[in-house]
């Protein structure tokens, strides 16, 4: 499956974000965090300054890096999966992301990612998150702004 919208899919690699993969006892299960965040370019207090929602600090390095002043949390979700496990979370937009959990061993998990608008597939990605990292998808842009969605193992604070 291909990209039908501007979906750009960026790996944000190890020692940008806080430590982030738990090396579960069970190899074959891992914790996954799903984060879905509105980027806008709307000035509020200060028109140049950077707004985070406080509660994205652990995405708040890699937010700098794209080029809007402002963002929002819309959905923090957890999910506990194991191999071949599915999650699925409702996004903005008439989207849904399906996420699967492929394989997991002590060096990485390997997930397969959907993004569907309209009940039809916009993005399909397989990615390995190693150590300290995770996947930040960013959509096309919409009148309300770009929606973000990051994915990582959710580990020990």
């Amino acid at each position: 499956m291909g990209c039908t919208n501007k979906v750009t899919v960026l790996a944000l690699i190890a020692g940008l974000v806080v430590p982030a993969l738990a090396l579960a006892a069970d190899n074959d299960h891992a914790t996954i965090q799903v984060t879905a965040v509105l980027a806008t370019n709307r000035a509020k207090a200060k028109p140049k300054a950077k707004e985070v929602d406080p509660r994205l600090h652990v995405l708040k390095s890699q937010l700098r890096r794209f080029p809007f002043r402002n963002y929002k949390l819309l959905r923090m979700e957890s999910y506990d999966l194991r191999r071949s496990d599915q999650c699925g979370v409702e996004l903005p937009g008439s989207r849904y992301l399906q996420v699967t959990a492929v394989e997991r061993t002590p060096q990485y998990l390997k997930l397969r990612i959907i993004l569907n608008q309209n009940n039809r597939p916009v993005m399909a990605a397989q990615v390995s998150l190693q150590g300290n990292s995770r996947v930040l998808l960013a959509g096309p842009r919409t009148d309300d702004g770009t929606l973000l969605v990051a994915i990582g193992a959710k580990g020990p604070r």
